[in-house]
Protein backbone atom coordinates (compact mmCIF):
# COMPACT_ATOMS: atom_id res chain seq x y z
CA UNK A 1 0.00 0.00 0.00
CA UNK A 2 2.91 2.65 0.92
CA UNK A 3 4.63 2.00 -2.81
CA UNK A 4 1.29 1.97 -4.12
CA UNK A 5 0.52 5.33 -2.43
CA UNK A 6 3.76 6.41 -3.47
CA UNK A 7 4.03 5.32 -6.98
CA UNK A 8 1.11 7.62 -7.35
CA UNK A 9 3.00 10.39 -6.30
CA UNK A 10 4.49 12.37 -9.46
CA UNK A 11 3.37 8.87 -10.76
CA UNK A 12 6.44 7.32 -9.73
CA UNK A 13 7.90 6.01 -12.83
CA UNK A 14 6.75 8.13 -15.80
CA UNK A 15 7.72 11.39 -17.11
CA UNK A 16 4.10 11.76 -18.96
CA UNK A 17 1.79 12.24 -16.58
CA UNK A 18 -1.88 9.91 -16.53
CA UNK A 19 -4.31 9.66 -14.57
CA UNK A 20 -4.88 6.16 -12.27
CA UNK A 21 -8.44 4.85 -12.40
CA UNK A 22 -9.58 3.20 -9.16
CA UNK A 23 -9.37 -0.29 -10.63
CA UNK A 24 -5.93 0.02 -11.76
CA UNK A 25 -4.92 1.02 -7.96
CA UNK A 26 -6.85 -1.82 -6.72
CA UNK A 27 -5.69 -4.40 -9.82
CA UNK A 28 -1.75 -3.42 -8.43
CA UNK A 29 -2.66 -4.14 -4.68
CA UNK A 30 -4.16 -7.53 -5.85
CA UNK A 31 -1.58 -8.34 -8.23
CA UNK A 32 1.40 -7.40 -5.31
CA UNK A 33 -0.64 -9.84 -2.68
CA UNK A 34 -1.07 -12.47 -5.48
CA UNK A 35 2.47 -12.42 -6.36
CA UNK A 36 3.97 -12.51 -2.57
CA UNK A 37 1.75 -15.10 -1.76
CA UNK A 38 3.09 -17.38 -4.84
CA UNK A 39 6.52 -16.41 -4.16
CA UNK A 40 6.42 -17.37 -0.16
CA UNK A 41 4.70 -20.13 -1.27
CA UNK A 42 7.60 -21.44 -3.72
CA UNK A 43 10.18 -20.14 -1.19
CA UNK A 44 8.75 -21.82 1.95
CA UNK A 45 8.41 -18.41 4.14
CA UNK A 46 7.70 -20.39 7.42
CA UNK A 47 11.58 -21.51 6.44
CA UNK A 48 12.70 -18.24 5.62
CA UNK A 49 11.48 -16.93 9.06
CA UNK A 50 13.39 -19.98 10.62
CA UNK A 51 16.30 -19.40 8.96
CA UNK A 52 16.68 -15.94 10.40
CA UNK A 53 15.44 -14.17 7.64
CA UNK A 54 12.56 -11.84 7.38
CA UNK A 55 10.08 -12.84 5.14
CA UNK A 56 7.96 -9.11 4.59
CA UNK A 57 11.21 -7.75 3.55
CA UNK A 58 12.48 -10.40 1.63
CA UNK A 59 9.47 -10.84 -0.77
CA UNK A 60 8.41 -7.61 -0.40
CA UNK A 61 10.59 -5.86 -2.81
CA UNK A 62 9.98 -7.79 -5.99
CA UNK A 63 6.18 -8.12 -4.48
CA UNK A 64 5.91 -3.99 -4.26
CA UNK A 65 7.69 -3.62 -7.84
CA UNK A 66 4.87 -5.30 -9.99
CA UNK A 67 2.15 -4.04 -8.05
CA UNK A 68 3.51 -0.09 -8.21
CA UNK A 69 3.79 -1.41 -12.07
CA UNK A 70 0.74 -3.47 -12.78
CA UNK A 71 -0.87 0.08 -11.32
CA UNK A 72 0.73 1.80 -13.51
CA UNK A 73 0.17 -0.37 -16.33
CA UNK A 74 3.61 -0.51 -17.82
CA UNK A 75 5.17 -2.80 -20.70
CA UNK A 76 5.58 -6.80 -19.56
CA UNK A 77 9.10 -5.93 -20.37
CA UNK A 78 9.22 -3.31 -17.34
CA UNK A 79 7.67 -5.55 -15.45
CA UNK A 80 10.22 -7.94 -15.78
CA UNK A 81 13.03 -5.78 -15.11
CA UNK A 82 11.18 -4.06 -12.52
CA UNK A 83 10.81 -7.43 -10.52
CA UNK A 84 14.40 -8.60 -11.36
CA UNK A 85 15.83 -5.47 -9.79
CA UNK A 86 13.37 -5.74 -6.86
CA UNK A 87 14.65 -9.34 -6.13
CA UNK A 88 18.21 -7.73 -6.26
CA UNK A 89 17.09 -5.44 -2.93
CA UNK A 90 15.71 -8.33 -1.10
CA UNK A 91 16.92 -8.44 2.41
CA UNK A 92 16.55 -8.46 6.03
CA UNK A 93 16.74 -10.67 8.70
CA UNK A 94 15.22 -11.31 12.00
CA UNK A 95 17.83 -10.15 14.46
CA UNK A 96 15.50 -7.15 15.22
CA UNK A 97 16.41 -4.50 18.13
CA UNK A 98 14.65 -4.07 21.33
CA UNK A 99 11.82 -2.38 20.09
CA UNK A 100 11.56 -3.99 17.09
CA UNK A 101 11.83 -0.57 15.16
CA UNK A 102 14.14 -2.35 12.50
CA UNK A 103 11.34 -5.03 11.99
CA UNK A 104 9.42 -1.54 10.61
CA UNK A 105 12.49 -0.27 8.75
CA UNK A 106 12.84 -3.04 6.85
CA UNK A 107 8.98 -3.54 5.38
CA UNK A 108 9.30 0.19 5.06
CA UNK A 109 12.76 -0.35 2.81
CA UNK A 110 10.86 -3.20 1.04
CA UNK A 111 7.94 -0.59 -0.39
CA UNK A 112 10.45 1.72 -0.87
CA UNK A 113 12.77 -0.73 -2.74
CA UNK A 114 10.03 -2.03 -4.89
CA UNK A 115 9.20 1.29 -5.75
CA UNK A 116 12.92 2.61 -6.89
CA UNK A 117 12.89 -0.72 -8.80
CA UNK A 118 10.17 0.54 -11.07
CA UNK A 119 11.94 4.02 -11.47
CA UNK A 120 14.95 2.33 -12.42
CA UNK A 121 13.49 0.15 -15.01
CA UNK A 122 11.38 2.79 -16.53
CA UNK A 123 14.79 4.33 -17.24
CA UNK A 124 16.47 1.25 -18.82
CA UNK A 125 17.93 -0.52 -16.07
CA UNK A 126 17.86 -4.71 -16.74
CA UNK A 127 17.54 -7.77 -14.67
CA UNK A 128 18.30 -10.60 -15.43
CA UNK A 129 14.97 -12.98 -17.18
CA UNK A 130 15.64 -15.47 -14.51
CA UNK A 131 16.60 -13.65 -11.32
CA UNK A 132 14.04 -15.48 -9.39
CA UNK A 133 14.08 -19.24 -10.48
CA UNK A 134 17.72 -19.68 -11.39
CA UNK A 135 20.39 -21.28 -9.63
CA UNK A 136 21.39 -18.24 -8.35
CA UNK A 137 18.62 -16.18 -8.47
CA UNK A 138 15.80 -15.04 -5.34
CA UNK A 139 14.09 -18.47 -5.17
CA UNK A 140 17.14 -20.64 -6.57
CA UNK A 141 18.97 -19.75 -3.53
CA UNK A 142 16.80 -20.75 -1.52
CA UNK A 143 15.21 -23.81 -3.18
CA UNK A 144 17.97 -24.78 -5.29
CA UNK A 145 15.53 -27.74 -6.86
CA UNK A 146 12.78 -25.17 -7.70
CA UNK A 147 11.37 -25.90 -11.09
CA UNK A 148 9.51 -23.06 -12.35
CA UNK A 149 7.83 -24.86 -14.91
CA UNK A 150 5.82 -26.62 -11.97
CA UNK A 151 3.62 -23.67 -10.90
CA UNK A 152 2.45 -20.49 -11.56
CA UNK A 153 3.50 -17.49 -8.94
CA UNK A 154 0.33 -16.05 -10.62
CA UNK A 155 -2.16 -18.50 -10.01
CA UNK A 156 -5.63 -17.21 -8.86
CA UNK A 157 -7.43 -20.40 -7.29
CA UNK A 158 -7.91 -18.33 -4.98
CA UNK A 159 -7.51 -15.17 -4.62
CA UNK A 160 -4.75 -14.70 -2.23
CA UNK A 161 -5.67 -11.47 -0.98
CA UNK A 162 -8.82 -12.91 0.31
CA UNK A 163 -5.95 -14.94 2.84
CA UNK A 164 -4.72 -11.78 3.97
CA UNK A 165 -5.27 -11.88 8.12
CA UNK A 166 -5.73 -8.26 10.27
CA UNK A 167 -3.89 -8.32 13.80
CA UNK A 168 -6.56 -7.37 16.26
CA UNK A 169 -3.89 -6.96 18.91
CA UNK A 170 -1.02 -5.46 19.14
CA UNK A 171 1.49 -7.90 19.96
CA UNK A 172 3.28 -11.04 18.85
CA UNK A 173 0.68 -12.77 15.95
CA UNK A 174 1.56 -16.48 17.27
CA UNK A 175 -0.06 -15.35 20.33
CA UNK A 176 -3.40 -14.35 18.76
CA UNK A 177 -5.02 -17.26 19.24
CA UNK A 178 -4.93 -18.09 22.71
CA UNK A 179 -5.53 -14.35 22.97
CA UNK A 180 -8.79 -14.67 21.17
CA UNK A 181 -9.70 -17.70 23.46
CA UNK A 182 -9.01 -15.96 26.51
CA UNK A 183 -11.55 -13.08 25.16
CA UNK A 184 -14.14 -15.46 24.90
CA UNK A 185 -13.69 -16.70 28.21
CA UNK A 186 -13.95 -13.22 29.61
CA UNK A 187 -16.84 -12.27 27.78
CA UNK A 188 -19.60 -10.94 29.44
CA UNK A 189 -17.92 -11.72 33.04
CA UNK A 190 -16.09 -9.50 35.50
CA UNK A 191 -13.89 -11.20 36.80
CA UNK A 192 -11.59 -9.78 39.65
CA UNK A 193 -7.73 -10.90 38.65
CA UNK A 194 -7.25 -11.16 42.88
CA UNK A 195 -9.60 -14.40 42.07
CA UNK A 196 -7.21 -15.68 39.24
CA UNK A 197 -5.39 -18.93 41.02
CA UNK A 198 -3.75 -19.82 37.50
CA UNK A 199 -3.64 -19.38 33.71
CA UNK A 200 -2.46 -22.44 31.05
CA UNK A 201 -1.57 -21.98 28.27
CA UNK A 202 -1.05 -25.13 25.68
CA UNK A 203 0.29 -24.32 22.01
CA UNK A 204 2.30 -26.56 19.47
CA UNK A 205 6.40 -26.74 20.08
CA UNK A 206 6.89 -24.24 16.85
CA UNK A 207 4.81 -21.74 18.62
CA UNK A 208 6.62 -22.08 21.58
CA UNK A 209 10.23 -21.78 20.56
CA UNK A 210 9.16 -18.19 18.82
CA UNK A 211 7.75 -17.01 21.75
CA UNK A 212 10.23 -14.94 24.80
CA UNK A 213 10.07 -17.53 27.89
CA UNK A 214 12.02 -15.25 30.18
CA UNK A 215 9.70 -13.68 32.64
CA UNK A 216 9.51 -10.39 33.47
CA UNK A 217 10.39 -9.25 30.04
CA UNK A 218 12.54 -5.86 29.88
CA UNK A 219 11.26 -3.98 27.10
CA UNK A 220 8.48 -4.00 24.22
CA UNK A 221 9.68 -6.80 22.06
CA UNK A 222 9.89 -9.17 25.17
CA UNK A 223 6.33 -8.62 26.45
CA UNK A 224 4.53 -8.80 22.71
CA UNK A 225 6.03 -12.19 22.59
CA UNK A 226 5.57 -13.29 26.40
CA UNK A 227 2.77 -15.67 27.03
CA UNK A 228 2.69 -14.63 30.43
CA UNK A 229 2.91 -10.94 30.13
CA UNK A 230 0.41 -11.37 27.29
CA UNK A 231 -2.02 -12.59 29.41
CA UNK A 232 -1.64 -10.84 32.07
CA UNK A 233 -2.80 -7.74 30.17
CA UNK A 234 -5.64 -8.81 28.51
CA UNK A 235 -7.15 -9.60 32.22
CA UNK A 236 -6.56 -6.42 33.18
CA UNK A 237 -8.40 -4.96 30.24
CA UNK A 238 -10.99 -7.39 30.66
CA UNK A 239 -11.45 -5.87 34.19
CA UNK A 240 -11.72 -2.72 33.52
CA UNK A 241 -14.30 -3.25 31.59
CA UNK A 242 -12.25 -2.97 27.86
CA UNK A 243 -13.48 -4.29 24.89
CA UNK A 244 -11.95 -7.15 23.40
CA UNK A 245 -9.20 -6.11 21.61
CA UNK A 246 -8.38 -2.50 22.80
CA UNK A 247 -4.65 -3.56 23.63
CA UNK A 248 -3.46 -0.39 22.43
CA UNK A 249 -0.97 1.11 25.12
CA UNK A 250 -0.53 -2.64 26.92
CA UNK A 251 3.17 -2.97 25.82
CA UNK A 252 4.22 0.58 26.87
CA UNK A 253 6.98 1.36 29.40
CA UNK A 254 4.36 1.93 32.26
CA UNK A 255 2.61 -1.21 31.92
CA UNK A 256 5.96 -3.37 31.99
CA UNK A 257 6.76 -1.70 35.53
CA UNK A 258 3.10 -2.35 36.85
CA UNK A 259 3.75 -4.90 39.82
CA UNK A 260 0.24 -5.96 39.37
CA UNK A 261 0.57 -7.27 35.87
CA UNK A 262 3.76 -8.29 36.61
CA UNK A 263 1.94 -10.50 39.35
CA UNK A 264 -0.35 -11.70 37.49
CA UNK A 265 1.46 -12.91 34.65
CA UNK A 266 3.32 -14.73 37.36
CA UNK A 267 0.33 -17.31 37.58
CA UNK A 268 0.73 -18.19 33.70
CA UNK A 269 2.08 -21.39 32.87
CA UNK A 270 2.61 -22.13 28.79
CA UNK A 271 2.79 -25.71 27.78
CA UNK A 272 3.88 -26.54 24.15
CA UNK A 273 2.12 -29.82 23.86
CA UNK A 274 -0.71 -29.32 21.87
CA UNK A 275 -0.37 -31.36 18.36
CA UNK A 276 -0.73 -29.59 15.41
CA UNK A 277 -3.70 -30.38 13.38
CA UNK A 278 -5.13 -28.81 10.05
CA UNK A 279 -8.67 -29.32 11.88
CA UNK A 280 -7.31 -28.89 15.33
CA UNK A 281 -7.23 -25.82 17.78
CA UNK A 282 -4.05 -23.38 17.01
CA UNK A 283 -4.23 -22.68 21.14
CA UNK A 284 -6.21 -24.17 24.27
CA UNK A 285 -6.66 -21.38 27.49
CA UNK A 286 -7.77 -22.76 30.88
CA UNK A 287 -8.63 -20.12 33.48
CA UNK A 288 -8.65 -21.34 37.02
CA UNK A 289 -10.10 -18.91 39.97
CA UNK A 290 -9.75 -19.13 43.10
CA UNK A 291 -12.58 -20.77 44.03
CA UNK A 292 -12.74 -23.90 41.94
CA UNK A 293 -14.18 -22.05 38.93
CA UNK A 294 -12.72 -23.64 36.05
CA UNK A 295 -13.30 -21.89 32.32
CA UNK A 296 -11.47 -23.64 29.12
CA UNK A 297 -11.25 -22.38 25.44
CA UNK A 298 -10.25 -23.56 22.21
CA UNK A 299 -8.65 -21.23 19.42
CA UNK A 300 -8.76 -22.21 15.59
CA UNK A 301 -7.60 -18.70 15.14
CA UNK A 302 -8.14 -15.17 15.82
CA UNK A 303 -10.83 -12.80 14.76
CA UNK A 304 -9.68 -11.37 11.23
CA UNK A 305 -7.89 -14.65 10.27
CA UNK A 306 -8.16 -14.39 6.89
CA UNK A 307 -7.02 -17.68 6.78
CA UNK A 308 -10.34 -19.35 7.88
CA UNK A 309 -13.44 -18.27 5.94
CA UNK A 310 -15.51 -18.08 9.58
CA UNK A 311 -12.74 -15.61 11.11
CA UNK A 312 -12.14 -13.40 8.06
CA UNK A 313 -13.33 -10.03 8.66
CA UNK A 314 -15.84 -8.39 6.18
CA UNK A 315 -16.09 -4.98 4.57
CA UNK A 316 -18.09 -3.99 8.06
CA UNK A 317 -15.49 -5.43 10.57
CA UNK A 318 -12.69 -4.03 8.97
CA UNK A 319 -14.90 -0.65 8.85
CA UNK A 320 -15.53 -0.64 12.24
CA UNK A 321 -12.11 -1.32 13.10
CA UNK A 322 -10.91 1.60 11.38
CA UNK A 323 -13.52 3.68 12.89
CA UNK A 324 -12.12 2.53 16.52
CA UNK A 325 -8.14 3.27 16.19
CA UNK A 326 -8.58 6.01 13.73
CA UNK A 327 -11.36 8.44 15.39
CA UNK A 328 -8.94 9.57 18.24
CA UNK A 329 -6.85 10.99 15.77
CA UNK A 330 -8.54 11.81 12.10
CA UNK A 331 -11.93 12.77 13.75
CA UNK A 332 -15.74 11.60 12.07
CA UNK A 333 -15.45 13.40 9.43
CA UNK A 334 -12.53 12.32 8.06
CA UNK A 335 -13.24 9.14 8.62
CA UNK A 336 -16.42 9.11 6.97
CA UNK A 337 -14.67 10.80 3.77
CA UNK A 338 -11.65 8.37 3.39
CA UNK A 339 -14.37 5.24 4.09
CA UNK A 340 -16.42 6.51 1.07
CA UNK A 341 -13.43 7.00 -0.72
CA UNK A 342 -12.45 3.12 -0.60
CA UNK A 343 -16.03 1.75 -0.70
CA UNK A 344 -16.58 3.48 -4.43
CA UNK A 345 -12.99 4.02 -5.67
CA UNK A 346 -13.39 1.08 -8.31
CA UNK A 347 -15.64 3.32 -10.25
CA UNK A 348 -13.42 6.19 -10.09
CA UNK A 349 -11.73 7.09 -13.52
CA UNK A 350 -8.71 8.88 -11.69
CA UNK A 351 -8.12 8.59 -7.75
CA UNK A 352 -4.59 10.73 -7.84
CA UNK A 353 -6.19 13.35 -6.04
CA UNK A 354 -7.94 11.56 -3.01
CA UNK A 355 -4.75 9.28 -2.95
CA UNK A 356 -2.75 12.70 -2.42
CA UNK A 357 -4.97 13.67 0.24
CA UNK A 358 -4.54 10.29 2.31
CA UNK A 359 -0.62 10.62 1.77
CA UNK A 360 -1.61 14.26 3.35
CA UNK A 361 -3.19 12.66 6.62
CA UNK A 362 -0.88 10.06 6.83
CA UNK A 363 2.21 12.36 6.67
CA UNK A 364 0.80 16.12 7.65
CA UNK A 365 2.65 19.06 6.73
CA UNK A 366 4.40 20.91 9.74
CA UNK A 367 5.48 24.30 9.59
CA UNK A 368 9.15 24.68 9.81
CA UNK A 369 10.19 26.10 13.67
CA UNK A 370 12.60 29.52 13.19
CA UNK A 371 15.66 29.10 14.58
CA UNK A 372 16.42 31.39 17.41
Amino acid sequence: MPALLAGNDGHGATTVEQPISGADFLAGLIVGYQFMGGLGEAMGAPRLHSRGYHPSSILGAPSAALAVGRMLALPESTLTHSVGIGASFACGTTQFDAEDEVRGLQTAWAASAGLSSVRLASLGFQASDTALEAHNGLIGRMVPDFDASHGDLMSDHPPRIQSVSYKPYPHFSDLHPATSALFEILSGRRIDVRDVERVTVRVPARVGERLHATYPPVNSREAKRSTAFVMAVVLTAAAHGSPAGSLVGAFAESSLADEDTLDLGRRVTLRTDLPVSAAGPEAVVDLQLRDGTHFSREATGYPGDGRRSNLRWGWADVRLRFQEMVQPVLGTSQISWVTEFVAGMDQSPDVSEELDQIIGLLLPIRPVEKQE
